[in-house]
């Protein structure tokens, strides 16, 4: 048999924002931003920085927000609705005196803390640090050479009115609070004080290592869509730092390649995981070669020698794994286990009532939709696209016996669409069952539905524009279809836009809307995902120009 000796970037074609990765022994533990979808703080488990797979989260439930802010009052943002773009922000996950930490910022509170002894837990309950809105993107520090601890951290504009400032301040050893006062270390008002090699905007989503006997902290910076990958060095954790630029786009097309994790193999080879924002995908995991020159990480392939690398599309296995390889994300689900699937959350904290599993079957109870809006609805099970050629079915059964109800597939965002059933009383005051496609709420196709058990389909199709632009994005449209067979569908109404959600990429959704009434449920069996490329469509077009390699 053959042996895969290369990867071809993405490595992660989904939604697993702001990642950072550390190892511990041969294995690799990844966590990602997972803003208001709960559970939250993913874990993932890799072998070769190549192959994942899920292994749970880290964080069950998100805690409330315990003081008044900018955009709030005093028990307002409690996350028992949805509320998006708020919640986990750009998390630092490190191993430390046998345990695994990780550290947030929820800009509506503080920073927050949890740990366990084993990555698929039990994780502590979040602990808070400091009570602070505005702060974001932390990473704590040990260093053992002193016996003190430090943290580094952003700030979000939209909470603190600050977005091109990085601090430092000094943390208990034992993780529990903040020393002192806080450090700038770069601040762009001040930039003539700090040695650059350019202005740094947006500075942001910090990771605070130390190598030998320097510090540095890896800050992406010149705005998400756009940015690029700085470094910071210094001997002394509070700076002065010098600034470099280690990786940005050039002339290869891949848009804003920064925000990640640098790390090492047990080989001694090193390397980059970073997100490129896609737009409707949401942001997606490529993995580069680094090496160090002159005690600079150099990220990518830097073929002038300037010490600012640019993206590869491809490259050699960082390890060699064949256990790796049979590593893979979970997508879906015949619903046979007491408890939910790995790759599902939800849009907040999770109401209990809200679902059962029995029989191999999932139940989805009604909820009220005042506004007629999904993405306002607390009970939509969700997960993530994967690749940009995708198609989801679900197998599905409407017990409900008074109209109202409906339950079905979405394409879920700042937009929603979906398809679904629901029960009608005709004139007679007989029930009948339709299927409809919603857009934003308002039908735009309907039919008869002539079974109890119908099977719902979105199928997507999508591509990234290369170059990239705001305006164009990456546009996924989705077709929705039916059938009461399985396999002939029929499609209903024309296709839609998929548009990512806040902060985050779009998501398939699973829903049961209405007033609650006794027993009546959507009832679940099945939900298939396919994936028909594990990369996006513009691959070919990257392996054509000689500096994606």
């Amino acid at each position: 048999m053959k042996t895969e000796k290369r990867y071809t970037n993405p490595v992660l074609p989904a939604d697993f924002s702001d990642p950072d990765v550390i190892r511990v022994g041969g294995d690799f533990y990844l966590t990602a931003s997972s803003f208001n979808m709960v559970p939250g703080l993913p874990i993932l488990h890799s072998k070769d920085l190549v192959h994942w797979r899920r292994l749970g989260y880290a964080l069950n439930h998100l805690p409330a927000v315990p003081a008044p802010g900018p955009r709030r009052k005093e028990g307002e943002l409690d996350y028992d609705r949805p509320r998006p773009g708020c919640g986990v922000y750009a998390p630092c996950i490190r191993h430390h005196e046998g345990c695994f930490w990780i550290f947030w910022g929820d800009p509506d509170a503080g920073i927050y803390q949890v740990k366990a002894e084993n990555p698929e837990g039990p994780w502590s309950k979040p602990h808070l640090l400091l009570q602070e809105p505005g702060i974001i993107d932390t990473s704590p520090l040990w260093d053992v050479t002193t016996g003190r601890a430090w943290l580094s951290f952003a700030y979000a504009r939209s909470r603190a009115g600050i977005k091109d400032r990085i601090d430092v301040v000094e943390m208990a050893w034992d993780g529990t609070r903040l020393i002192g006062d806080r450090t700038p270390v770069y601040d762009l008002k001040a930039h003539d004080r700090y040695r650059s090699d350019r202005e740094q905007p947006t500075i942001e989503g910090t990771k605070f290592h130390m190598f030998g006997r320097e510090y540095y902290i890896l800050c992406p910076a010149g705005s998400v869509p756009f940015g690029w990958q700085t470094v910071m060095r210094a001997r002394d954790p509070q700076g002065p730092y010098e600034i470099r630029t280690v990786l940005e786009t050039g002339d290869t097309n891949i848009n804003g390649p920064h925000q990640g994790a640098l790390v090492d193999t047990a080989e001694g080879t090193w390397w980059f995981l970073h997100f490129q924002h896609t737009g409707a995908l949401g942001r997606i995991g490529w993995l580069q070669p680094v090496t160090w020159k002159d005690g600079w990480p150099v990220m990518g392939i830097d073929d002038d020698g300037d010490g600012i690398g640019n993206p590869v599309h491809s490259g050699e296995l960082p390890v060699e794994s064949e256990e790796g390889k049979t590593f893979a994300l979970s997508l879906s689900d015949d619903f046979s286990g007491s408890e939910l699937g790995r790759q599902w959350q939800w849009p907040c904290n999770p109401r209990p009532e809200a679902y059962r599993l029995q029989d191999s079957t999932l139940h989805l109870f009604p909820c009220p939709l005042p506004s007629g809006k999904l993405e306002q609805c607390p009970t939509v099970l969700t997960q993530m696209l994967v690749g940009y050629h995708s198609e989801a079915v679900a197998e599905v059964e409407l017990m409900a016996e008074r109209p109202g109800i409906r339950g079905g597939l979405a394409a879920m965002g700042i937009h929603c669409s979906d398809i679904s059933v629901e029960a009608r009383r005709l004139p007679d005051g007989s029930i009948q069952r339709t299927l409809s496609v919603r857009n934003d709420g308002r039908v735009m196709a309907e039919t008869d539905c002539a079974t109890a058990k119908v099977y719902l389909k979105l199928q997507t199709r999508g591509t990234l524009p290369l170059p990239f632009t705001e305006k164009e994005g990456g546009r996924i449209t989705g077709q929705f279809s039916y059938s009461t067979d399985g396999e002939t569908f029929t499609p209903l109404g024309d296709p839609v836009e998929v548009h990512p959600g806040r902060w985050i990429g779009a998501r398939l959704g699973l829903f049961c809307a209405g007033e609650p009434e006794g027993n009546a449920c959507m009832a679940v069996s099945c939900f298939r995902v396919s994936t028909f490329a594990k990369h996006p469509p513009w691959v070919s077009r990257c392996a054509r120009n000689p500096r994606l390699r």
